[in-house]
């Protein structure tokens, strides 16, 4: 619950400066890692890349669990929602196929 709580109030930090929306946090550790789930929402307005915001609030929860004295490395796994549906950042989004970038378009 302290890990937990430690992310999501980081994360609420980040989200209120660069002007995104986020879910509530999902926090776990797992072989002394912090893994943090993390969801925002991508409504159009937001100017940050998925990366920026990525090292963000990676950035900032390592600082808050580093701030209460605790070694540990942190992992996020972020997902963006837009338009109602979740899609996974990262190696997942790689992978999708180029006719989503350029809808209408054929790709030779």
């Amino acid at each position: 619950a302290l890990f937990r709580r430690m992310s999501e109030v980081a994360v609420r930090r980040v989200a209120r400066k660069r002007g995104v929306a986020v879910e509530t946090p999902e926090a776990k550790t797992v072989d002394g890692t912090l893994v943090v789930n993390l969801t925002y929402v991508d409504d159009g307005r937001v100017l940050d890349t998925p990366e920026d915001l990525e090292s963000a609030f990676e950035h900032a929860i390592q600082t808050e669990v580093a701030l209460k004295g605790f070694d540990m490395d942190v992992q996020i796994v972020l997902s963006c929602m837009k338009d109602g549906k979740v899609s996974a950042i990262g190696a997942s989004a790689d992978s999708e196929d180029e006719e989503d970038y350029f809808p209408g378009f054929e790709i030779w």
